[in-house]
């Protein structure tokens, strides 16, 4: 199965050894059951999150959520993932192949040319901690592997940091960033010791708009309509002592993030 299906064969059996054991095709064990019992069939596809987003159209086709993501959710620009962005990725400027949806596009080339899939996830930022061969493989790397070596896939956001601080997150097991993307940050959970989200999204109030997720606000232009992003960190003031952030486009936290060497 080519893996712009978003059906990993190897990945799955290791993620379920009970479908190894049994000696079954494992796709065809995802078609008949695997789906509908909420298995996993690729680091890049959230069944449970993609499921939640179109429930009623798959409970009106009886299809799994790959089958639905590939027949339907793909062509009109559904995410299979919170850590991928369509938009955003779009936005690089990626030359697509006739037909071809984003997400297969980033896993046969985009993330072996650098492009981010998610304003959340830095490439280069992700290099320097992961090396060159690991860091080809970009966000798949991190979600399969790296975020258990505490690997950061952004300036702003901690993996290490985030799982000790909150103990319930790390005792349920699951990756870091795509919690902090679903529910973390609706719950007031900060991404990192230099981003502060209750102080921030105090401080845009009605502003922020509804649903955005803060950090990824902060990012994309917020940065320049508060004070203070974290107490004690006036924009104002860093900005007159590093007035060259505007022009690279860098707010004043995620430069100081970046000045910090890689956990």
């Amino acid at each position: 199965v080519a893996a712009e299906s978003f059906f990993d064969q190897a990945w799955y059996l290791a993620a379920n050894p009970d479908v190894a054991a049994a000696g079954a095709s494992p796709l065809v064990q995802y078609l008949l059951s695997g789906g509908r019992e909420g298995r996993v069939p690729h680091p890049l596809f959230h069944a449970a999150w993609y499921g939640a987003r179109h429930a009623a159209e798959i409970a009106a086709t009886s299809v799994t959520p790959l089958e639905h993501y590939m027949r339907r959710g793909a062509a009109r620009g559904d995410a299979p993932h919170p850590a991928f962005d369509v938009a955003h990725y779009l936005a690089q400027g990626p030359a697509l192949a006739s037909g071809e949806h984003p997400a297969a596009h980033y896993l046969r080339e985009g993330a072996a040319a650098g492009l981010s899939p998610h304003p959340l996830f830095d490439p280069a930022w992700y290099a320097r901690q992961a090396g060159k061969a690991e860091a080809a493989r970009g966000l798949l790397h991190y979600l399969a592997e790296g975020w258990r070596r505490g690997l950061s896939p952004h300036p702003l956001f901690d993996p290490a940091w985030y799982l000790s601080s909150y103990p319930e997150v790390a005792a349920a097991g699951v990756e870091p960033l795509t919690h902090f993307l679903i529910e973390g940050a609706a719950q007031g959970l900060s991404p990192g010791p230099w981003f502060d989200l209750p102080a921030y999204a105090a401080q845009r109030g009605e502003k922020l708009p509804a649903g955005e997720n803060p950090l990824v606000d902060y990012l994309r232009g917020g940065a320049w309509a508060v004070a203070e992003p974290k107490p004690g960190y006036p924009t104002a003031a860093y900005l007159a002592a590093e007035p060259e952030l505007v022009r690279q486009g860098l707010t004043p936290l995620e430069h100081w993030a970046r000045k910090q060497p890689p956990r």
